[in-house]
């Protein structure tokens, strides 16, 4: 996990990054895990430019008889 975010953490680190989408989370494992650690990481990064934690947009195609989990918001 770490290796692979690498590069994103270093640009929050620097400011340049302020938010991240995130396509396809439903086919990952365990999505929530994911996020979960995500969040953690990027909050990390960005410890010195913002109070506010950094938005992740996740990107999930429903079909027609799904509905968005609104615990996820």
């Amino acid at each position: 996990f770490a290796e692979v975010h690498r590069l994103l953490f270093q640009l929050v680190e620097r400011g340049i990054v302020t938010g991240v989408r995130v396509d396809h989370v439903d086919g990952l494992y365990d999505p929530a895990q994911y996020l979960e650690r995500l969040a953690a990481g990027l909050a990390a990064a960005a410890t010195d430019h913002t109070a506010e934690p950094l938005p992740i947009y996740v990107e999930n195609i429903l079909e027609g008889h799904e509905r968005p989990d609104e615990s996820r918001n």
